[in-house]
């Protein structure tokens, strides 16, 4: 019994190399907030910002937490690219980060092609993509139950870039 299973795992562990050398290497995981959790998705998000190097491409529908925009603001000062869409409709929105991130000097763009700007997602480095219902509110963050996954793949991470910079492309 012990060679079946020491073969099994030893051709499971050849055919992942061999047929899915680049996936072996991404991991997932997830984050939830609710009514009564609140900080867990916003600390493990201002985590990984603060341990940006190269670059963040930010789209997100609403932005009124102060301290993740700190955190954007931050890798921005320490030379980190940083470009954000946001909804137009958000622009003003109570709390809004859109002015204290463009005052800072940060590139940003407002989807404003008359559908609703909903997503949600950051690529950092191009190779961590975190992604789900979350906005960057203190509402996200304190009154609704929320999920965040957090990816680190690179392949994703370039399918998120795609699309993120065929948006910003597009805008003004």
């Amino acid at each position: 019994m012990k060679r079946v299973t020491l073969l099994c795992l030893l051709l499971v562990t050849v055919f992942s190399f061999t047929v899915l050398p680049n996936s072996a290497c991404c991991c997932v995981e997830a984050f939830f907030v609710s009514p009564s959790v609140d900080g867990v998705i916003e600390s493990e998000i201002i985590k990984a910002l603060d341990e940006a190097e190269g670059s963040l491409d930010i789209a997100m529908y609403s932005f009124t937490d102060d301290e993740l925009a700190a955190a954007v603001i931050r890798a921005y000062d320490r030379g980190v690219k940083v470009r954000v869409i946001l909804e137009d409709g958000k622009r003003n929105e109570r709390g809004g980060e859109y002015d204290r991130l463009h005052d800072s000097g940060i590139a940003i763009k407002l989807a404003t092609k008359g559908s609703l700007f909903h997503h949600k997602f950051v690529v950092i480095d191009d190779s961590l993509t975190i992604t789900g219902s979350y906005n960057w509110s203190n509402n996200a963050d304190k009154n609704n139950f929320e999920n965040a996954v957090f990816i680190s793949c690179e392949e994703i991470a370039e399918v998120y870039v795609k699309e993120f910079k065929e948006i910003w492309d597009t805008l003004e």
